[in-house]
């Protein structure tokens, strides 16, 4: 054994030997300054290379060791707290992020034709788009690109042949996850299928603060809403133990005009409303963390939004902890979708490019699900190729990529150690 591995170590460095970077010269900040001033021209530095973010944060043209780092405190690791480098020692090597494309048909039949095609061809969750009458459980319109549910026969025709049980489930539900809930429930029994509900896992999720900022109405009292989150929750303990049932939206305030810095704030500051209104209902801190899942979308600044859902994370965890919420409960569940805010109707293949880059800057910043949007979305309902296209963006970020292999692949940049470190 011990000759296998010298041979092995021997053609290793024959093969590939060791490469020397002594005849390039080490050029410090100062002197590349120097440089790009004498490039400019006459031009100013600070005006020409240094951005100011939306969020009003000025960001230099490059950072570098020579950068003073920002340490708050001891420096964290992957998969320990507070979690800004991942829930996660391990990585996405195990389970990468689940591929969650939706399925935006606006009959129970198109739908049901959509989600079988998406799970056949690469995509790992049953994500299914309600219209907006659905979500205020009002009389179903079909004039939309969205789903409108009604009885549990257009559930069955909207579930027929999908394996529900096996997949994750992603479904926001407007004010109230009681009356989709039920719809699923429904299904599984009138096909026979009582016992899978076990198994059913994902998000069927409510956020009324965030419809109610969205559409400015509720269908009801919020108080009567958090009493039906409250009741769903202990339905779910029972019968869906697995199931979370609020999603907590940031897409409500980014596609209003919100900076990445209020996205957070806004969603933070709901999930703690929901917290405090679900333990005057008897809820006790670790049940109701393990009920939410954060929806975030992701923008058109690269690294803001890597350093958004990091810091998303950490925010969370501290959150919670303040609360007394165990390990688990800290452990934020990200579901994000690129931006519909930046998607354009002028020119839909430019929509292609930056839902790769939005891809890959969830990726780098750690969901746990992710959605990309086809790029002919603002135009009304997807065809086949822009979903095979919006499908296959995550597929290569997987397979093509190698983007289930590093553990935290921003983790080791000096522009997160410095302009990012206070943030993410």
């Amino acid at each position: 054994m011990e000759e296998h591995n010298n041979l092995e170590e021997k053609i290793i460095s024959e093969a590939f030997p060791s490469v020397s970077f002594d005849e390039f010269p080490v050029t410090d900040y100062e002197k590349w300054k120097e440089e790009a001033i004498t490039a400019l021209k006459g031009g100013s530095f600070e005006e020409s290379l240094f951005t100011k973010t939306y969020e009003g944060i000025t960001l230099e043209p490059v950072y570098t060791s020579e950068h003073p780092v920002v340490e708050d405190h001891e420096p964290e690791y992957p998969g320990l707290y507070d979690y800004m480098r991942g829930t996660k020692a391990s990585g996405y090597i195990k389970k990468p992020w689940t591929v969650a494309q939706a399925a935006d048909g606006f009959i129970p039949d198109k739908v049901n034709e959509i989600l079988k095609r998406e799970l056949q061809r690469g995509s790992d969750a049953v994500n299914i788009t309600l219209s907006k009458e659905t979500l205020h459980g009002k009389k179903p319109s079909f004039d939309t690109n969205s789903l409108s549910l009604c009885t549990v026969q257009d559930m069955c025709s909207a579930l027929s042949e999908i394996p529900v049980a096996e997949k994750e489930i992603q479904v926001y539900a407007g004010s109230s996850s009681s009356p989709v809930l039920a719809l699923f429930a429904a299904e599984a029994i009138a096909n026979g299928r009582k016992d899978s509900l076990k198994s059913y896992h994902g998000c069927i999720g409510a956020d009324p603060i965030g419809l109610l900022a969205e559409d400015g109405n509720l269908p009801c009292f919020i108080d009567e809403l958090y009493d039906e989150m409250a009741l769903s929750i202990y339905w779910c303990n029972k019968n869906m133990p697995d199931l979370k049932t609020m999603l907590v939206r940031g897409d409500c305030y980014h596609n209003g005009g919100a900076n990445d810095v209020q996205e957070i704030a806004y969603c933070v500051s709901a999930a703690i409303a929901y917290i405090e209104a679900m333990q005057i209902r008897g809820l006790d801190i670790d049940t109701i963390c393990r009920h939410i899942r954060f929806s975030f979308s992701l923008g058109g600044n690269f690294f803001m939004e890597i350093a958004k859902l990091r810091a998303a994370k950490r925010i969370w965890a501290q959150i919670a902890a303040a609360y007394g919420a165990g390990d688990e409960a800290q452990k934020m569940d990200i579901f994000a979708r690129t931006s519909h805010f930046t998607e354009t109707v002028y020119d839909p293949a430019v929509n292609i490019l930056r839902t790769t880059s939005q891809t890959f800057s969830g990726v780098l910043g750690g969901v746990n699900s992710l959605q990309v949007t086809p790029y002919d979305d603002a135009l009304g309902t997807s065809d086949e190729q822009s979903r095979r296209i919006a499908r296959n963006i995550q597929l290569m970020f997987q397979n093509e990529f190698d983007m289930l292999h590093p553990v935290d692949p921003a983790g080791g940049s000096w522009y997160r150690k410095t302009y990012c470190r206070t943030c993410g």
